[in-house]
C-alpha cells in the first residue's frame, strides 16, 4: 500500500523493543506500586516512513523518533494500519538507536 501523509503528518512504525525496566527495591504500597509500575512506556521509539510535504520538523525518512503512544493516531485502510503523528507530538530524533550506543 502506497501512503502520503498531508497536514503536517508523519507517516510512522513502531520499532519493536525488548528494553525491561528494572524492578525497584523499595516496597510501595499495593495502589502506589500500580500507578508507579506500568507494563508499558509512555514513549516509545518510532521509524520515520514518510512525511507530509509542509512539515518543517528536520526529519527524513528513515530516522528514529520518540513520540508520546497515545498521541499515536491509528488508521485502518484496506487491511492494514496506518500510524501517523503531527510533527509538533515528536519529543526529540534518535541517531543511533540502532547502533545500541548509550
Amino acid at each position: 500500500m502506497n501512503f502520503e501523509p498531508l497536514n503536517r503528518r508523519l507517516h510512522i512504525t513502531e520499532v519493536v523493543s525488548d528494553y525491561k525496566e528494572k524492578e525497584a527495591s523499595v516496597l510501595l504500597p499495593k495502589d502506589i506500586a500500580e500507578r508507579v509500575n506500568k507494563s508499558e512506556p509512555e514513549s516509545k521509539v518510532y521509524l520515520v516512513l514518510a512525511k507530509a510535504p509542509d512539515v518543517t520538523l528536520a526529519v527524513v525518512p528513515g530516522q528514529f523518533i520518540i513520540l508520546s503512544d497515545h498521541l499515536v493516531e491509528r488508521d485502518v485502510v484496506r487491511k492494514g494500519v496506518v500510524l501517523t503523528v503531527l510533527e509538533n507530538h515528536v519529543k526529540g530524533v534518535v541517531s543511533s538507536f540502532l547502533r545500541g550506543d548509550n
